[in-house]
């Protein structure tokens, strides 16, 4: 098949994420205003704006109240001093890319043309620009989706799922696509799941969720038993409601590995990152997030622990956390976990331990 023409004029959606291509076959420039970008990001674009923030705030002002040509002329006013500059990063952005570069603005009109005419022709623009693209990865969202199969690493917290995940993806088993939803979402998917960095748009982690998919040419999807908001993310709904029925790989571990690993995850890997105080104040705040779900009880031992455990080197012993770790995993995590399972029963493909589930998906 032959490889995208770098030289064509336009190119249609579909051309960017070819089903199974395994990566993307385009290199995207997005040429929109970081404030539209933060709202609706396209997965592996470069956001290299023709128009700032302000100055894209100042033409809609004036398209509003004079109408398209004159925002048109505003436009090419407010880039003039600026355009040498703004084409030479768009210059560098491309010659840095291994594949052929497109531009894409919102609708694939004024801004991606202007852009493309700065550029002399050299790249083409997406027909119909991100709002296009993004009505092609939702519509591809739903068909794999219906079209693969899909397998989900469930087990109580602590468990490993996360790390079942990557331990597969480094093992690479061929037919085996692997879901990070949590990476895709900067988040771990509980109260305590925050990776320290801001969370995607809703419109961006669906967007990522669609591409992978879709250039994956696996039949089986192994994904992490989620619940629906994975922090403050929902998942798109076909999606969960799959993962809600298809068979799991039922990870199973005693409670004093599980205290080890979630000590590991969430108080000893940020603790060596950043200020250890910073790091306790979060696991104190997401106590006090579930204290009406924990009961004040149990939330005030909790904190109360958390500080116990704030004692020099102690910080980084299991042992000092284990006090307010295995109370929330049996008395509050376990229950609610173990509900969810019966609420929504399914086929148990396979259950043991990660190694065993690596060698397992390898021999398929």
């Amino acid at each position: 098949m032959p490889g995208p023409d770098p030289h064509a004029v336009e190119i249609d959606p579909q051309a960017v994420w070819p089903l199974g291509a395994g990566a993307p076959a385009f290199h995207l420039l997005d040429v929109r205003a970081p404030v539209e970008v933060q709202k609706h990001a396209l997965p592996g674009a470069e956001n290299v704006p023709i128009l700032t923030d302000e100055e894209r705030r100042e033409v809609g002002a004036c398209y509003h109240q004079r109408g398209h040509d004159a925002a048109v002329e505003l436009g090419v006013a407010l880039t003039a001093p600026h355009r040498g500059a703004r084409v030479a990063r768009w210059r560098a952005a491309i010659a840095a890319s291994s594949t052929p570069t497109a531009l894409t603005g919102w609708r694939g009109g004024d801004r991606s043309a202007i852009a493309q005419g700065w550029l002399e022709g050299e790249v083409p623009r997406v027909r119909g620009g991100a709002k296009a693209l993004r009505r092609y990865l939702m519509a591809a969202l739903d068909e794999q989706v219906a079209q693969r199969r899909f397998l989900v690493v469930a087990g109580l917290t602590g468990s490993g799922k996360t790390e079942a995940l990557h331990a597969v993806a480094a093992a690479a088993p061929s037919d085996v696509h692997v879901l990070d939803l949590e990476a895709f979402a900067h988040h771990r998917g509980s109260a305590f799941g925050g990776h320290g960095e801001q969370q995607p748009a809703q419109a961006t982690f669906e967007n990522r969720v669609a591409a992978s998919l879709l250039l994956s040419p696996a039949s089986l999807v192994l994904v992490e038993d989620e619940a629906r908001h994975v922090g403050r993310v929902l998942l798109p709904k076909e999606l969960w409601q799959r993962v809600k029925r298809a068979p799991v790989a039922l990870l199973e571990g005693q409670d004093d590995e599980r205290v080890a690993r979630i000590a590991e995850e969430y108080v000893f890997e940020p603790s060596r990152a950043g200020a250890r105080d910073a790091v306790k104040q979060r696991l104190l705040g997401s106590v006090g997030k579930l204290h009406k779900r924990l009961g004040g009880k149990l939330a005030q031992s909790c904190a109360a622990a958390i500080e116990a455990a704030d004692d020099g080197d102690a910080w980084f012993s299991v042992g000092a956390h284990d006090p307010w770790i295995r109370p929330l995993l049996v008395d509050y995590y376990d229950h609610h976990y173990r509900q969810e399972l019966a609420r929504y029963p399914r086929e148990v493909a396979w259950r043991g331990d990660i190694p065993g589930l690596v060698r397992w998906l390898a021999a398929r």
